[in-house]
């Protein structure tokens, strides 16, 4: 019964292919991809009659929405993520925070790609400063990582610099004294540019014990 209700479906594909004019072509693909998810239900035929779709234009609305959607059931997580990043484009600032934070968790933990999950959630903050998820998954990444120069941005553009220089701090025992001795400089000039003279100066002294040259 399936394959006679998809026959019209392949009838239609097989007569787009003899339409030469381009804007005309992509009206019949796009029927016809509608026909196949809605009232065949047939993800396969589907999702290559929507993606034809998105290969001529990779900004469609319907063709990104309907693809999310397949790629999510399909567990198709490479092809997802281009898709939630053309959607989160066209978005509104609050939908694109959305998508943006579904597109880091996807990254981070589906394709195991944390410095791309780290960029998408540097785009999340830019919109909304106060994204405590957004926030902390960067310190997390950063901190394993050992990024000092992106918990630095991170602080400084949505934390304090106290906070920074606390969490510099707190990270001297896991390291060897060669990773300490940049850390401690960099400790010992952010007490000093927040008028905390002596614990700049323990920061110093703790740079002569290791350095006494």
């Amino acid at each position: 019964h399936a394959t006679e209700i998809s026959r019209p479906v392949f009838q239609g594909i097989e007569l787009i292919s003899q339409i030469e004019t381009a804007d005309e072509r992509t009206e019949q693909l796009i029927e016809l991809a509608a026909l196949a998810s809605q009232r065949i239900r047939h993800p396969r035929i589907a999702m290559g009659l929507w993606e034809e779709i998105y290969e001529v234009d990779p900004t469609h609305p319907q063709a990104l929405e309907e693809l999310q959607g397949l790629y999510e059931r399909d567990k198709a997580w490479d092809k997802l993520v281009g898709v939630l990043d053309a959607r989160a484009e066209q978005a509104s600032d609050d939908d694109r925070a959305a998508i943006l934070e579904k597109l880091a968790q996807i990254q981070s933990s589906r394709l195991k790609d944390p410095a791309a999950a780290t960029g998408t959630w540097r785009r999340v903050l830019e919109l909304n400063p106060s994204h405590r998820k957004a926030f902390n998954d960067i310190r997390k990444q950063s901190l394993a990582d050992k990024d000092w120069e992106t918990l630095d941005w991170l602080y400084t553009n949505y934390g304090s610099v106290s906070d920074l220089t606390r969490t510099f701090e707190s990270q001297l025992k896991n390291l060897d004294d060669a990773e300490k001795l940049p850390l401690l400089q960099q400790i010992a000039s952010l007490w000093q540019s927040e008028g905390e003279t002596k614990k700049a100066v323990r920061a110093l002294e703790q740079i002569l014990e290791l350095d006494p040259t």
